[in-house]
């Protein structure tokens, strides 16, 4: 079931806790969430209103190391995790009784991670803008807060 329809931009609410800040921009069919977090901990959470479902959704999360990542919808949550001691990253699909499953490039909740000059770009999974819920929620922690 999609809560957006037709070929319209998106319409999207978002909404941050604390100091951080989001702004919203939309390219082609890509929409791309900016974080800005100076205290380095955060959650935010997006509704989508109306228009079509973006293809991609990425978000620049303005953080220097990522600790922790977690993104929320429906029943599905997907996390994000790094040591600190190196740049990788490993990422678990939570399951319903709380028990955490590795997952790989190949699937479909995976993330693509990548560090940029002044921020972390976080490209959300497919099967989250295949299934297109009407809201989600991540939450982030700066290895370095």
């Amino acid at each position: 079931m999609s809560a957006c329809t037709g070929n319209r931009p998106p319409q999207i609410n978002v909404a941050a806790d604390q100091d951080n800040q989001l702004s919203l921009s939309v390219e082609d069919e890509t929409t791309v969430i900016d974080v800005q977090s100076p205290g380095g901990i955060g959650k935010a959470d997006i509704e989508l209103l109306s228009g079509s479902y973006p293809e991609q959704i990425i978000l620049r999360l303005h953080i220097k190391s990522l600790e922790g990542f977690k993104l929320t919808y429906g029943k599905t949550t997907v996390s994000a995790a790094s040591s600190g001691t190196s740049d990788t990253v490993t990422e678990s699909l939570i399951e319903s009784d709380g028990s955490e499953r590795a997952i790989t490039s190949a699937s479909p909740w995976w993330m693509e991670i990548r560090p940029k000059q002044e921020y972390l770009e976080i490209t959300l999974p497919r099967a989250l803008t295949q299934e297109k819920p009407k809201s989600f929620s991540f939450e982030w922690v700066d290895f370095y807060r």
